[in-house]
């Protein structure tokens, strides 16, 4: 029994690796024929969001200064939310921030995490965060933020691979 368990869990991970890859595809053609940035960027909130099964998506562009992210679209998130975070400061540190300063994808898969590193944000969400770096221009430019409806273990496998779009 329990290495008919085994081979149903490998079973399932591989499909569910297959349809990631499957939405990856969909979304790079998607994106090759987006005509605006508003196109770009409802594409990677809704799909992106649909893909990794996050409850809520943000996207956010550094500021000229460098000083700020400006939001550039959220979903998912209530219109409070919104509105406190149009455009943050890059101090005090925030996943989103701090993947935009080191260049690589913060996780937080519990509220320890979030408390350990973010104690100033442990009171804004009880859920997984992911946040991972907008390219462009041969430097950062942005980041994505993806919200979990739940405490779960990230697919870190995800992150390693290079975005199938490249340099924006």
């Amino acid at each position: 029994a329990a290495a008919a368990a085994c081979v149903v869990r490998e079973v399932t991970d591989v499909q569910a690796a297959r349809r990631r890859l499957e939405g990856l595809q969909e979304l790079t053609a998607q994106l090759a024929g987006a005509a605006t940035q508003a196109e770009v960027i409802d594409l990677i909130l809704t799909a992106g969001r649909d893909l990794v099964d996050a409850a809520a998506v943000a996207a956010a562009l550094v500021s000229p200064d460098g000083r700020e992210l400006v939001t550039l679209g959220m979903v998912g998130f209530s219109e409070e939310i919104m509105d406190d975070w149009r455009r943050f400061p890059m101090d005090p540190p925030t996943p989103m921030s701090d993947t935009v300063r080191s260049g690589a994808a913060v996780f937080l898969e519990t509220r320890e995490d979030r408390v350990a590193l973010y104690p100033h944000l442990a009171h804004e969400t009880v859920f997984t965060i992911g946040a991972v770096p907008i390219r462009g221009h041969g430097r950062v430019i942005g980041s994505i933020a993806f919200r979990f409806s739940d405490d779960r273990r990230l697919d870190l496998s995800l992150c390693r691979a290079r975005p199938p779009v490249g340099d924006v």
